[in-house]
């Protein structure tokens, strides 16, 4: 892949810490702390998330799902990449099964590509505001946005009593059909 794109940014999870990084992301662009290591270092960690940026990218996509990875575009120059078996639909289904709650009871709330495999699996799928057509479009309702705190609206239509009265916002608006 080096090869191919020779301006690559990587980055590896580190779960509960951050990311090992080739070159560092901006500010919000990952979730926790950055290492720069070097790509033969990178290679060496066991990890459940990789991260490839390059103009190019998507154009591998193809050839890491041929090599039994998911390789999920977030952004025009951005792949998630993970295990095959690894997703968010995976993770919420060992939840599932470990608490032993229905499949009729779940719910997936989000707003970009990579929520796609869980919208699948949910019983209810619900895009936030801000996410793009596709993701809407594969929903089953659509929230707020984030600044118009929309997960908490949801969070208020699925509790059987007033949540939090003192937390009241505008997000209060009831979540919508698509379609």
């Amino acid at each position: 892949m080096r090869k191919t794109l020779l301006d690559v940014q990587i980055a590896v999870e580190e779960v509960g810490w951050g990311y090992h990084v080739t070159r560092l992301f901006g500010a919000g662009e990952v979730n926790g702390a950055q290492r720069i290591a070097t790509v033969d270092q990178i290679a060496r960690y066991r990890t459940p998330r990789m991260i490839l940026r390059a103009p190019a990218i998507l154009d591998l996509a193809g050839d890491l799902r041929r090599l039994g990875l998911t390789a999920t575009p977030a952004d025009g120059d951005w792949l998630d990449v993970t295990p095959g078996s690894v997703s968010k639909a995976s993770a919420l289904e060992h939840v599932r099964d470990t608490l032993g709650v229905a499949r009729e009871f779940t719910i997936g709330v989000g707003d970009g590509l990579n929520d796609l495999p869980m919208f699948a699996w949910a019983a209810r799928a619900v895009a936030m505001g801000q996410a793009c057509d596709v993701v809407i479009e594969a929903a089953d309702h659509v929230t707020g946005t984030i600044d118009e705190q929309g997960l908490v609206a949801v969070l208020r239509a699925l509790a059987p009593t007033p949540v939090a009265p003192h937390l009241s916002s505008p997000a209060t608006h009831v979540v919508s059909r698509v379609g």
